[in-house]
C-alpha cells in the first residue's frame, strides 16, 4: 500500500527487495518468513548521496548486497544457479529501512508496509557472481568509529542467491 501511493504519485520501480532473510531477524520480528518490496527510483541514491533524515519516521540502516540483474527470472523453479548465471553484477548496499507499521507486525503487515523500505543507497566495488564464493562476504557497519553490526552474506537463507530465488519463485 505504502508503494502504491509513491507509485502513484511518480515513482517508478527500479527493482525489488527481500528483507527478514535471516534467522536472527526473523526471529527478532516474531516472523517465519522473508517478506519482500519494491525499491522506487526515487529512494536508489548512489554512494557518497546527501539524505535528508526527515524523510523518515525512525531509519535504520542495513548492509546488502544488491543483484543487478543482467536477465530476467521466472519462477516457480528458479534456483541459486540460476540466479549466479542471471546476475551481471552483485554491489554493496546500504538499505535505510523505516518501519511505518505498529509492533506487533504480521507478514501481511510488513509487506503492505513495503518490507520497510525507506531508502537503498549502492556503490562501492563491483563484483561478478562466479568470481568470488560470495557466500563469505563480511559486512562492518560502524558509527564514529564504533561496529554497531556485521555479518556475513551466508546469514541470508545460507547463501545470498537463495533469497533472489526465493522471491522470483513467491
Amino acid at each position: 500500500l505504502w508503494a502504491e501511493g509513491r507509485i502513484a504519485k511518480g515513482a517508478r520501480v527500479a527493482g525489488h527487495k527481500i528483507g527478514l532473510t535471516s534467522r536472527a531477524m526473523q526471529m527478532a520480528s516474531k516472523m517465519t518468513e522473508p517478506d519482500y518490496g519494491r525499491i522506487l527510483d526515487d529512494a536508489l541514491f548512489n554512494d557518497g548521496a546527501q539524505i535528508r533524515a526527515d524523510l523518515f519516521i525512525k531509519p535504520r540502516l542495513e548492509v546488502e548486497l544488491a543483484f543487478i540483474m543482467g536477465e530476467n527470472l521466472e519462477g516457480p523453479s528458479t534456483r541459486i544457479y540460476d540466479v549466479m548465471r542471471a546476475t551481471e553484477f552483485i554491489v554493496p548496499a546500504l538499505e535505510i529501512i523505516d518501519y511505518r507499521t505498529e509492533v506487533p507486525r504480521a507478514i501481511t503487515d510488513t509487506i503492505a508496509d513495503n518490507a520497510a523500505f525507506g531508502a537503498i543507497v549502492v556503490g562501492g566495488r563491483v563484483i561478478r557472481p562466479m568470481d568470488i564464493d560470495i557466500r563469505w562476504i563480511g559486512a562492518t557497519l560502524s558509527k564514529n568509529g564504533i561496529i554497531e553490526e556485521s555479518g556475513v552474506s551466508a546469514a541470508v537463507m545460507g547463501h545470498p542467491a537463495a533469497g533472489v530465488a526465493w522471491l522470483v519463485n513467491k
